[in-house]
């Protein structure tokens, strides 16, 4: 597409065209109007003065002072950009003059004004809120008081198995730890989670539970499994699947928080539920859960155990552990001595996040690891980690491989913003090869196979060839494993060779990143091993004797004004979108907001100003945040889980699933707005519904449909969702339900409520329709599809239609009549008379808009390509029989064409780039808007009135696969 953009030059105003490639409905090139001149000025954003506010209260916010120098009419678009940690506020309604949040956290919120005049966009102007803590509080209903002085003096008096939503267990410290395992197996809700929670001592102590001489309580008698599997000898607290539970039940919505942990390990006894003293098991944990989903562990200290923090998951989806979140926790001194095979972590789940963790050394001549995962969608950023026998072991997953290969996000593995610490010493291990990723077990068809993205990491060595020769940062099993390395450091202080590989994989180096100088990509052939895989440098690394940071040795990798590494770090790349570096490390186990202090993001875990000495360099944890009005929280709790990256505020939020996608503090209950219908996309090979009002989360059919047929490829492979005029049918693309549809989709259709699903059958044989061109008639009885052409048509559009239990009828060719080659994006009528859609010579530039009868006849070009036209786009009936398209002229927007005219008209022209419309029974219309002011350049779904004079968002920030919109009832 050709776009036109204005330049202004030494005071001249320059009219010059761009070529841009215009994909899926729109390029991310901003269009000025064809109508817009050089008079038009500029508007102003007035966003207010800076406030402060008790946290807790309504902070209302005004941008009534904002102007326009024409006297235009303004439209406006707050974002907050900036806010604490745990805060989960959100705007009440970003587009208008005045909208409000809750400042739910004591800290800083930075709130920008973006205000438009129809032609242009003003600079942004910003407001900051400051909020002060005036009282606290939990969301915790039923409070169970623990310790000295409380209802239950100790732990044993606690009826664990039979724990509620919305149950807090506070455990105030005392002087002597408490020694009492604990089971749990309870399920709360997103929004009455289970608590078990310490209450500080005075001076921030954390209550301790010590398994050391523990005894399993009265109430947890036959709760265990015992014998050669025994479930009572694995961890000090154990989450599993109580002995009535139902196959299927799991344990959920779990947050532990605020304790001291220690004890489970081989060496120690217990007395167990028959009386008996019995040893830990060999891989006992202090926190052990053997199945469980939507589990928060946040600010413990973990030390003295076999493993410190272990998940589990098996073979089936019933012992599939999800959504687990270990964050501001201390872990130290824990393993086997002697042994390799316990770690300070030890996971396997789908979907997981480390953050704001101080991992530090295993006990002396224990031969585990920091940090191992066999998890999907792994997220570890901005921690602290001290290296084992290796530092970070990303490996395939072990017991549930059949299931963990199809999770979204097992082939990306994300490592960023973590300070890695691997040091010689005689008594803790140390690594030769820091960071392993892919497989262990032999079995190379389930490694991991993917993508370690690894950014704005610092790296510290201190090792010489009198400790260890060499030492090799990445140890990838096979050439199918990749790494890209951004905006790194790797320094090694001594004489130790220093390779980035060691026997295969693919590494890029994507930006600027900082390594010691002498570094090789491997070690010569032969010596020790054969490198077999590529070294790619995009940007070729800087390298030096030292990066500059204040002092290394001590610990302190703060990066002063002066370093090399300072305001050298590149953009991240539109792949990392959802991982932004917004956050960094605070010694210890916290973190703190991270911005540009400069020109551009330092190299490294750390901003000019960012990072501060560790303490003597003793490790220990001198800075752990305290609960300091003892409410049994702390500052840096109560964070959202957001992962991910797949759960932070701003995520597309899915209704009706138990989990809080958006941070909004509850899960949505599924809408059914009178009178306004619902909207269909698709997303990452899923397909969703979404109610058409404000504020609404969007149905997972995808999800739905595998309750009645599983998906047969690895992703979930549905696409192309529309749904009819009268909202009761669902017609899709899909790799489900018929083995002839694995790898090649059919055409699926569903009734409204996905109670049943059905892959299209003619003749016997399923339809594999082309593209994303697919239409049901109200009544579900009638299905237009593009499949290959006839008579010199490359591409037709077919129908098919049954009796209501009848089979599917062979097809028509409604297309027959036409003289193009090319069709898609069929909508159907209403009353299932009419079927208008996309023609043309090629696959898809210029398209004009043709419409035929359902039963073939009545053929005619509604609307051809001209010289103001190139192109149009995903046609759709209005309710008064009107044709609603996306036009080119040449940059998108929404047009009208009334019934008996020949001109359109344009909707509104204070949307640009706006996309794939579909028309809602009231009028409104739906579409997909490119580079809305204020947002990141992504397809954000939008709904405006039928004269485009209103508007509100939908899904933003997010960017939505530009293959067409449904709408219906």
């Amino acid at each position: 597409m050709r776009n036109l953009a204005l330049l202004f030059l030494a005071g001249t105003l320059l009219l010059f065209s761009v070529m841009a490639g215009c994909g899926g409905g729109g390029s991310k090139n901003t269009t000025v109007p064809a109508d817009s001149n050089s008079s038009n000025l500029t508007p102003v954003a007035h966003a207010g003065a800076d406030q402060t506010v008790a946290v807790g209260a309504t902070v209302g916010l005004d941008g009534s002072a904002s102007s326009d120098g024409d006297n235009d009419p303004i439209t406006y678009l707050w974002t907050m950009t900036s806010q604490p940690a745990t805060s989960l506020a959100q705007l009440s309604d970003p587009t208008t003059a005045n909208p409000s949040f809750t400042a739910d956290q004591d800290g800083i919120y930075i709130i920008e004004l973006i205000v438009n005049d129809g032609l242009f966009s003003s600079p942004a102007d910003s407001i900051t809120i400051t909020a002060e803590i005036s009282g606290g509080g939990t969301t915790a209903t039923n409070i169970i008081n623990v310790g000295p002085g409380q209802t239950h003096p100790d732990l044993s008096t606690i009826d664990w198995p039979n724990l509620q939503g919305g149950d807090e267990v506070r455990i105030h410290w005392r002087q002597e730890p408490y020694r009492s395992k604990i089971g749990l197996r309870s399920r709360g809700t997103a929004t009455a989670p289970i608590f078990l929670t310490g209450v500080a001592g005075p001076n921030g102590e954390r209550p301790i539970i010590n398994g050391q001489n523990a005894t399993t309580p009265a109430a947890l008698n036959n709760f265990f499994d015992t014998g050669q599997w025994s479930t009572e000898t694995i961890g000090v607290i154990t989450i599993i699947r109580g002995p009535d539970d139902e196959w299927g039940y799991k344990p959920g919505y779990i947050e532990i928080r605020g304790l001291q942990i220690s004890g489970g390990h081989p060496d120690y006894q217990f007395t167990a539920m028959d009386g008996t003293l019995q040893n830990y098991g060999q891989g006992a944990a202090a926190i052990h859960a053997n199945v469980v989903e939507h589990l928060t562990v946040s600010d413990c200290e973990i030390s003295d155990n076999a493993n410190g923090f272990f998940v589990l998951s098996r073979g089936s989806e019933e012992y599939l552990s999800r959504d687990i979140l270990f964050e501001h926790n201390y872990l130290h001194d824990n393993g086997v001595v002697g042994s390799d095979q316990e770690h300070s972590i030890y996971t396997q789940a789908s979907g997981i996040t480390f953050q704001y963790n101080q991992i530090d050394a295993l006990r002396p001549g224990a031969g585990g690891i920091a940090l191992k995962d066999r998890s999907a969608d792994t997220v570890i950023r901005y921690n602290w980690i001290v290296s084992g026998a290796r530092t970070i072991d990303l490996v395939e997953p072990e017991d549930s491989y059949q299931l963990m290969l199809n999770e979204p996000g097992f082939s990306d593995t994300w490592v960023y913003g973590n300070i890695i610490i691997n040091e010689y010493a005689t008594t803790h291990p140390y690594a030769t090869n820091m960071i392993h990723y892919g497989g262990d077990m032999g079995e190379t068809f389930n490694y991991r196979k993917g993508t370690l993205h690894f950014f704005h990491n610092t790296v510290y060595i201190k090792m010489n060839q009198t400790d260890e020769w060499n030492i090799t940062l990445f140890d990838l099993s096979t050439n199918d494993e990749s790494v890209e390395l951004i905006n790194n450091i790797f320094y090694r202080e001594g004489d130790s060779l220093l390779y980035l590989a060691r026997d295969a994989g693919s590494f890029t180096f994507m930006a600027n990143n900082w390594i010691s100088a002498g570094w090789e990509n491997s070690s010569p052939d032969n010596e020790w091993h054969t490198f077999t895989g590529t070294v790619t440098q995009n940007v070729a690394p800087l390298e030096g004797t030292s990066p500059g940071l204040t002092n290394p040795a001590g610990h302190d990798f703060s990066v002063p004004a002066t370093a090399i590494v300072h305001d050298q770090a590149a953009a991240l790349p539109t792949a990392v979108n959802g991982h932004p570096i917004d956050r960094q490390y605070v010694l210890h186990s916290s973190g703190e907001n991270r911005s540009i202090e400069g020109t551009a993001l330092d190299l490294g875990a750390f901003e000019v100003g960012g990072g501060s000495a560790d303490s003597g360099g003793d490790g220990n944890n001198n800075n752990q945040t305290t609960d300091a009005d003892q409410d049994g929280y702390t500052i840096e709790q109560g964070d959202c889980n957001d992962d991910n990256a797949d759960i932070f505020p701003t995520a597309q939020e899915i209704c009706g699933d138990n989990i809080d996608q958006d941070c909004s503090g509850a899960d949505t209950i599924c809408s059914t707005p009178s009178g306004i219908g619902h909207i269909t996309y698709s997303n990452d090979d899923r397909v969703y519904r979404i109610a058409a009002t404000s504020g609404a989360g969007s149905e997972d059919i995808s999800a739905k449909l595998d309750l009645i047929t599983p998906s047969l490829v690895a992703e979930t492979g549905d696409a192309c969702l529309n749904l009819s005029p009268d909202g009761q049918w669902l017609a899709l693309s899909a790799q489900r339900g018929n083995d002839d549809c694995n790898g090649w989709p059919c055409l699926t259709i569903a009734d409204s409520n996905v109670s049943t699903v059905e892959v299209v059958t003619i003749n016997g044989s399923v339809v594999h329709p082309e593209g994303c061109s697919i239409a049901i008639n109200s009544g579900g009885d009638a299905l237009i599809y593009m499949d290959s052409g006839e008579g010199g048509h490359v591409r037709d559009l077919w129908l098919t239609t049954r009796l209501t239990t009848g089979p599917w009828q062979a097809a028509i060719r409604l297309t027959a009549a036409s003289p193009y080659s090319y069709y898609g994006r069929p909508a159907i009528s209403a009353d299932g008379n009419k079927v208008v859609f996309e023609c043309g010579p090629e696959s898809y530039d210029d398209h004009s808009i043709c419409e035929v009868n359902t039963d073939g006849t009545g053929f005619r070009v509604a609307l051809a390509t001209n010289a103001t036209f190139q192109s149009y786009r995903n046609p759709d009936y209005d309710p008064d029989g009107s044709i609603i398209f996306e036009g080119e002229t040449p940059g998108e927007q929404i047009w009208k064409l009334a019934p008996g005219t020949t001109t359109p008209q344009l909707i509104s022209s204070a949307y640009h780039n706006d996309n794939s419309p579909c028309v809602l029974p009231d009028g409104s219309i739906a579409s997909l808007w490119l580079e809305r002011p204020g947002s990141a350049g992504d397809h954000e779904l939008k709904v405006m009135t039928a004269d485009g004079t209103t508007y509100f968002m939908l899904i933003q920030g997010i960017d939505l696969p530009d293959i067409g919109l449904g709408c219906g009832l």
